[in-house]
């Protein structure tokens, strides 16, 4: 699955090269958002910036003093926030949409609705995922506290270690069954819920094949990613906020092939479960029906009924609905 999903993906992406302007777009919109809040983070501070400080500077007491302005800060930077993430996630629709159509615009024009669900399932997943977090957290606590009294020191650190190396595979785990979630919505059309539980149902099975391709499609992305950096050290050096804004263009940009493996491994897990469904099927086809006997074998596992008229010595073929003698 790891190799013929990074396959499909660069064969779409060779056929269809403008997905990348999607990811650009979405680059250049976030890179606009990312400049205001870094602009808002600076006009509520009164620390100069453009001055060169060192760490030890700023915690001597004759350095510059810094002031923040919290409230303020946060009351404009909230609605940026959100504003961002609606982007990412609109996009994100957009992206999934179109390897569907294959159209720009009308990717676009009808990504508002699902990019609202997605919304809202991510407040579900992230939500979910944080209270189990808290409630974890707490647990785990409340049992270093009971195996301190009882254990020697280094068993617990061990039993604590184990926990939580556990507990995060398990995150990664849940991470994995949601992955499906977004595409779900953008593209079958699905509610938050639906769509959480389409994700939930057809990663079952998959998951170590998801995290594979995953994993080594971040591989390849991150060492793209290292080389193209180099070029940007001139740029950074020009001016920190062109850099940052460069950088988030061609970090989307590429982020918008992630998007398309995601859906390759959606189809191509889709096709495995409709070929298994087909074979069960089938088999139970192979079985007597009605008392009609399976007297002919046969090399494959799809059988012909062949029956048998008492009155007419000729026999008829029936072969299972849907398939036919070529495709045996």
């Amino acid at each position: 699955m790891i190799a013929s999903s990074i396959a499909s993906t660069i064969g779409f992406l060779k056929k269809h090269p403008q997905i990348f302007v999607l990811g650009a777009l979405m680059g250049i919109a976030t890179g606009i958002v990312n400049i205001s809040i870094q602009n808002a983070f600076l006009s509520h501070s009164s620390f100069d910036f453009s001055e060169p400080s060192t760490f030890e500077s700023l915690l001597d007491s004759g350095s510059q003093d810094f002031d923040f302005d919290f409230m303020p800060y946060f009351s404009s930077v909230l609605p940026l926030t959100l504003l961002l993430s609606f982007i990412n996630l609109y996009f994100i629709a957009a992206v999934y949409r179109f390897i569907r159509l294959k159209d720009i615009f009308a990717s676009f024009s009808g990504a508002f609705f699902p990019c609202i669900y997605m919304y809202l399932a991510a407040f579900l997943i992230w939500g979910g995922l944080g209270l189990l977090f808290i409630i974890c957290s707490i647990a785990l606590f409340a049992l270093s506290i009971l195996l301190s009294s009882i254990l020697p020191a280094f068993l617990n650190i061990i039993i604590l270690a184990v926990i939580s190396l556990v507990g995060s595979l398990a995150f990664i785990y849940l991470l994995a069954r949601f992955l499906f979630v977004d595409f779900a919505i953008a593209v079958g059309g699905l509610g938050p819920m639906k769509g959480i539980m389409r994700s939930f149902n057809h990663s079952k099975g998959h998951v170590l094949g998801i995290m594979g391709a995953v994993i080594s499609y971040y591989i390849l992305y991150y060492i793209i990613s290292f080389f193209l950096g180099i070029f940007m050290i001139p740029v950074i050096l020009i001016s920190q906020t062109a850099g940052l804004f460069v950088q988030t263009v061609i970090q989307y940009t590429l982020m918008s092939s992630y998007y398309v493996l995601v859906a390759m491994m959606y189809i191509e897990i889709k096709g495995k479960k409709k070929h298994t469904n087909t074979s069960r099927d089938n088999s139970g086809q192979n079985e007597n029906i009605g008392g009609q006997k399976n007297i002919i074998g046969h090399s494959h596992h799809i059988k012909p009924i062949v029956t048998v008229d008492s009155k007419n010595p000729d026999f008829r073929v029936q072969w299972p609905p849907g398939y036919k003698p070529k495709d045996i």
